[in-house]
């Protein structure tokens, strides 16, 4: 499996859907697996799995929707974490041809 990291932080409340501005497209390191150079988000619908540390169990997985608003990928997507206690989570997105992760804060 191949883990590659988003630069950026996103802020997670419990009262309302959220939306993750992501990159088009997420450049790989030149020894990724099987010479992939990059991940894409293209619109449609994603799956997105959460979990409370990178290499942890998966805690769930839902779906959410990539559209393009001025050529920016933007995610919306309803994370059910009511019942978790507030930290830092990883959430994966499925990309073309593999997941981007990044890192939630969940208050």
């Amino acid at each position: 499996m191949l883990l590659t990291s988003l630069d950026f932080g996103v802020a997670v409340s419990r009262s309302r859907p959220q939306t993750v501005h992501l990159p088009k497209r997420l450049g790989l390191p030149p020894d990724a697996y099987m010479g992939v150079k990059e991940i894409d988000f293209r619109p449609g619908e994603h799956t997105v799995d959460v979990y409370r540390h990178l290499n942890s169990e998966r805690l769930f997985t839902t779906n959410g929707t990539i559209t393009s608003v001025g050529g920016v990928p933007i995610l919306s997507v309803k994370l059910k974490m009511g019942e978790l206690p507030s930290g830092q989570y990883v959430v994966g997105i499925s990309g073309d041809p593999y997941f981007g992760y990044c890192t939630i804060d969940f208050e």
